[in-house]
């Protein structure tokens, strides 16, 4: 069973959750080989090895040529690029790199050229009685338009004098009218300047297209002229060509050219990068608000990016467009925010709650959705996150209020109460005077039984802590334990009674529909070893749980949280072969690889070396940027950081005692000898055996 994560990752899962494979959103199907002097046939016998060879193409006939290959699977082809890279064939040492990745929804280009030229238009200097007046006149030339033009306003010293104050308000119209100044305050009279160019912008938009088609450029896939209002007095246009060859022989092709029908002002082209999404038209009506408002910043800003969105059809197309690999980086991890919502954090840590899987917490999110209508909460149990879609401003109040709850809840004490295996069982099951009378009595969201670790955990103050403590007094003085748990044909591993409802694994033994749901949903709320066995014969049976049994017996959605956290154990327990992008945030996971090989985070865009895990170093070895991190080992020293035994990521401690979890790989770690433990209930005996106390 297959499923695609975090955008750009897929993951092949088996019987018990287990994951048998991993394709990264670094990985592709297909390699690039130069440096070899040899025929296609020599390349094929060459790949042959690492899988099953789909196409090799001859990509240039240079001494020595490049050819790219194409595998069945990408494993086959990083693990041709691992094996081939750097190492000798035939005397020569070929340069082996992944191709391209056609990322999910995202296409990256450098297609796109942009254009623009000098708008006509002419200074004002106006004249105002004070210094008020003069100011307020300003601000509003700040904020709104006049006709198709932004103005920019400023005080003026000099000639021309006009009124008490002067203020000279650059790229308004030829055509501006002294009445309709008043738009930006009563004034004492107007002298205007020369205009720059004295045609109009229908004409210079009409010449500047026949100059397009005149140069016999390349067919452009589109063609954006910007709408007014115009800014800094420069008028603008965007095309998308086919190739980045075209794009950039475009550009060269115009930039400096001056059309006919324009006033001989002269056009400027900038070649330009982009990045287009794909979103079905129900998608991006959830988000439409929020692209628009970038859409409407990045204009204001006028810094030269832009984003076009082509509502054509049932699916959209949206491009973002600029110069800057790394600007364009970062407005895609803002676009990407804008399209899988608005992830909560309070003082720059992740908002989040037990409470948010369990029914309560469920009811008072849904709550809230009908409360601020348009706003739309997920819950991200996989992630332990919880994103919010809507406008701005409510989800403002929506995040003040899961937040402030949150922070209620934190106040609250947790006790948790012992049993033994066969009382646990039993409590569970009696519903008149075991476990769902204690849960009806104080509240669902503050009271968790753990069938598997014999425990209640109660929330709140001493008083709900006696009251549930003395309930399992009472049911354990009444309970007799059953004199016969024979493991029987029918008998449930988990309750040792005859199975309700029974759900028959392969292995033989028959469990309780509801014991094995309760059992997988373990996965979900705590820190498991996965895959996920059988527990029959004294929990020794160790048989995977089929796929397709868990998912007959969990939700859809709670059966997707179980994939998401075995594939995040499973990442987590190879640190050597996996690893984060250095970006801040960013989810996405790469393999190591040979020295001198750069890859491109689909996310984030940032270029990687994949064989130190850091920022591409062009022109420096991974030892030479080794050796240039002596200052922050230094700097780590005096700061108390040390690296997660597990995951290797730096970890720092501020304040509290010494039982520490990795951010990262949550695991369980001792700060003063790093030992790491499976959970954190046995750590406090180890730090007061091994160092005498817990470092507070």
């Amino acid at each position: 069973m297959s499923r695609t994560l975090h955008q750009h990752i897929r993951a092949t899962f088996g019987s018990g959750f287990r994951v048998t494979n991993i394709s990264t959103g670094f990985e592709s199907t297909s390699i690039s080989i130069s440096g070899l002097s040899v025929a296609d046939a020599e390349i094929r016998a060459l790949l042959k090895p690492f899988g099953q060879v789909m196409e090799i193409r001859r990509i240039d006939y240079t001494h020595p040529p490049s050819f790219k290959a194409f595998f069945q699977k990408t494993s086959e082809a990083f693990a041709a690029v691992t094996s081939l890279h750097g190492k000798t064939y035939l005397g020569c040492k070929p340069i082996v790199k992944p191709g391209e990745v056609n990322a999910n929804r995202l296409v990256f280009r450098g297609n796109a050229v942009r254009f623009e030229w000098d708008a006509p238009c002419r200074d004002v200097y106006m004249g105002y009685s004070n210094r008020a007046l003069a100011d307020m006149a300003i601000e509003e030339a700040r904020l709104k338009p006049y006709e198709d033009f932004m103005t920019v306003a400023n005080l003026h010293v000099g000639i021309p004098a006009v009124g008490a104050v002067t203020v000279r308000f650059r790229y308004l119209p030829l055509g501006v009218d002294q009445d309709k100044m008043k738009t930006f305050g009563p004034h004492q009279g107007m002298v205007t300047a020369k205009p720059n160019i004295t045609c109009t912008p229908q004409s210079m938009i009409r010449g500047f297209r026949n100059a397009l088609f005149s140069l016999n450029l390349a067919p452009m896939m589109d063609l954006d002229i910007r709408h007014p209002p115009y800014r800094d007095g420069k008028m603008k246009a965007w095309a998308v060509f086919a190739s980045s060859a075209d794009a950039q022989a475009a550009a060269k092709a115009i930039n400096g050219v001056s059309p006919s029908g324009m006033g001989g002002t002269r056009v400027s082209a900038f070649y330009m990068k982009s990045i287009s999404f794909s979103l079905k038209r129900d998608r991006f009506q959830m988000v439409k608000d929020d692209i628009r408002a970038l859409q409407n910043k990045l204009a204001q800003e006028n810094k030269g990016y832009w984003l076009n969105v082509s509502e054509k059809g049932l699916v959209i197309h949206i491009r973002i467009s600029g110069d800057d690999i790394k600007v364009l980086g970062r407005l895609k991890a803002e676009f990407e925010r804008i399209l899988n919502g608005e992830q909560l954090y309070d003082e720059g840590k992740i908002v989040w709650d037990p409470c948010f899987v369990q029914q309560c917490g469920l009811d008072y999110l849904e709550n809230l959705e009908r409360e601020y209508c348009g706003v739309t909460i997920e819950v991200m149990r996989a992630r332990n996150t919880i994103r919010l879609w809507g406008v701005a401003e409510k989800r403002a109040l929506v995040r003040r209020r899961i937040v402030d709850m949150v922070k209620k809840r934190r106040t609250r004490s947790q006790y948790v109460i012992r049993l033994r295996q066969d009382v646990t069982i039993a409590f569970g099951k009696d519903e008149q005077h075991g476990f769902s009378a204690l849960e009806a009595l104080l509240g669902a969201e503050n009271i968790t039984l753990d069938q598997w670790e014999n425990r209640l955990t109660v929330l709140g103050d001493f008083d709900a802590y006696m009251v549930a403590n003395d309930a399992v007094s009472t049911f354990s003085q009444r309970y007799q334990a059953p004199r016969n748990l024979g493991w029987g044909g029918g008998t449930c591993p988990a309750c040792f009674t005859i199975a309700s409802l029974p759900m028959k694994l392969p292995c033989g033994h028959t469990w309780c529909r509801s014991c094995l749901q309760r059992f997988l949903k373990v996965a979900m709320e705590s820190e498991v070893s996965f895959p996920l066995m059988c527990h029959g014969i004294d929990k020794k049976c160790g048989v995977a749980i089929p796929l397709l049994v868990a998912r007959d017996v969990l939700s859809p959605e709670a059966f997707e949280v179980v994939l998401n956290s075995a594939f995040s154990a499973h990442v987590h327990s190879h640190p050597e072969e996996f690893h984060y992008c250095p970006t801040p945030d960013c989810h996405q996971i790469y393999r190591s690889t040979p020295e001198g090989i750069v890859m491109q985070c689909p996310e984030c865009l940032s270029q990687i070396c994949t064989h130190c895990h850091s920022e591409a170093h062009e022109g420096l070895t991974c030892e030479e940027v080794r050796d240039g991190d002596d200052l922050f080992r230094q700097w780590a020293l005096d700061h108390s950081v040390k690296q997660c035994p597990k995951c290797k990521v730096a970890i720092e401690k501020i304040e509290g005692c010494n039982h520490m979890m990795c951010a990262m790989c949550h695991t369980h770690i001792c700060w003063v000898c790093l030992q790491t433990f499976e959970n954190g209930l046995v750590i406090y005996g180890h730090m007061q055996s091994e160092h005498g106390g817990s470092g507070i």
